[in-house]
């Protein structure tokens, strides 16, 4: 599903409403499925947490969105790539593919957590560097991701998988 900018704001706005509804304690995050074309076919950007909860477990970049600055979920997805991996991409880059709102009530140790989760591409060869909160950054082919993966990082994963192999199938990705 490609969403407008506008369109997965409002998106956003309409489940952060919604969440507030019934919890007082809510953050707002992002996750971003980073693929990047390899020799064996794409391969995912993964970090490697230096931080509790998930110390050491391998996870997708993303984070915090800072909500009382105004900040925007695709501005939260590109300041966080960039703290975490190095990695520059535009809010518009990233807002190319909307994979979807998790908000499972238990997707998160510390609290009621609700993520809007992108999928970005970059070009092969395309180096990334650990940075922020993460101890190592690195790209697996998809054949061979660690599991488990931090929080519901795995189901992002898959369900970005998913919304890739429909573009595929209509054209809009080959990578």
């Amino acid at each position: 599903m490609v969403v407008s900018e506008r369109a997965a704001g409002s998106l956003a706005a309409r489940c952060l409403e919604a969440c507030l509804k019934e919890d007082k304690m809510l953050m707002l995050t992002v996750d971003l499925v980073v693929l990047r074309p390899g020799e064996g076919g794409p391969e995912l950007l993964l970090i490697r947490r230096s931080k509790s909860p998930f110390q050491g477990q391998w996870a997708l970049p993303g984070g915090k969105v800072k909500v009382e600055e105004g900040e925007s979920v695709e501005q939260a997805a590109a300041r966080e790539l960039w703290e975490e991996t190095g990695l520059r991409l535009s809010p518009k880059q990233i807002n190319q593919g909307v994979v979807g709102i998790f908000a499972d009530p238990g997707r998160d140790p510390r609290g009621r957590v609700v993520s809007c989760a992108f999928l970005a591409r970059v070009p092969a060869g395309t180096q990334a560097r650990a940075g922020d909160d993460a101890a190592e950054a690195a790209w697996f082919a998809l054949g061979a991701l660690p599991k488990p993966l931090a929080f519901d990082h795995g189901a992002i994963v898959e369900a970005a998988l998913m919304h890739r192999s429909r573009e595929v199938e209509h054209g809009a990705f080959a990578g």
